[in-house]
């Protein structure tokens, strides 16, 4: 199933809602970005790089979250990188 993806600054979110993510999610390599990871999207290279090769990224911050909408962007969900291991495990 493929998801719309959100631009927010050099990046992509996947746009999914956080059960239907943790529903659907089977292999991969998911990145959670918050504000912090999106300052070191725009002065490092190496982390720029690591995120290109993620399978799946979600939306971490809940001011992320808020922001990508104010700007025309609705993120259907906020899937923190913190809840969504258990969740899974709980789930599968």
């Amino acid at each position: 199933m493929r998801v719309d993806r959100i631009p927010v600054l050099n990046i992509y979110l996947d746009n999914w809602t956080r059960s239907a993510f943790i529903a659907t999610l089977a292999q991969g390599v998911v990145f959670t970005p918050n504000l912090d990871h999106l300052s070191l999207l725009q002065r490092r290279r190496d982390f720029y790089e690591a995120y290109l090769q993620a399978s799946h990224v979600v939306c971490d911050s809940r001011i992320l979250l808020i922001a990508a909408r104010l700007l025309g962007w609705p993120v259907a969900d906020q899937i923190a990188g913190a809840d969504l291991l258990p969740a899974w495990c709980q789930a599968h």
